[in-house]
């Protein structure tokens, strides 16, 4: 078996021939197969998470958009978003809200466990059949309703 190592580009087209070898020398090469294969990648970003309306001083509510475009996708449906916030901690600390332990296709999230007035970060990652792709933009979100 031989190892084939090439930079590709992201749904580059990849065709291949093959041939063998043993004692007798090499065969016949194999005609170039006609479907090839498409380079496929994580997803390669996320759009932030949104504050929705309904978000007051007791109780967070948060949606996002699902991800339309194959390429953006990394040429596999979505699977699972994973969701985290930072606790209102101010030190970065993420934590998991909802989708890493399955594969969940929920595009909203409700808390209850914050704190008034306290100002709560958001980041967002999709997941699709060759993995995790990158975090969404942080979204700052405070628990407070809109003003009167």
């Amino acid at each position: 078996m031989s190892d084939f190592w090439a930079t590709l580009a992201f749904q580059e087209l990849v065709k291949f021939r093959v041939s063998a070898y043993n004692t007798n020398g090499w065969g016949q090469a194999s005609s170039v197969n006609t479907d090839g294969a498409r380079v496929r990648t994580v997803p390669r970003f996320m759009n932030p998470v949104v504050r929705d309306a309904a978000t007051n001083d007791q109780q967070m509510f948060v949606y996002w958009s699902q991800l339309e475009s194959l390429a953006d996708m990394g040429d596999s449906e979505i699977i699972s978003y994973g969701l985290e916030w930072d606790n209102g901690s101010s030190q970065s600390v993420w934590t998991p809200l909802q989708g890493y332990m399955s594969n969940q296709l929920l595009t909203e999230f409700i808390s209850q466990d914050v704190t008034r007035g306290t100002a709560y970060s958001f980041r967002l990652q999709s997941r699709n059949v060759y993995g995790w792709g990158a975090y969404s933009s942080i979204t700052l979100i405070a628990a407070a309703g809109i003003p009167a």
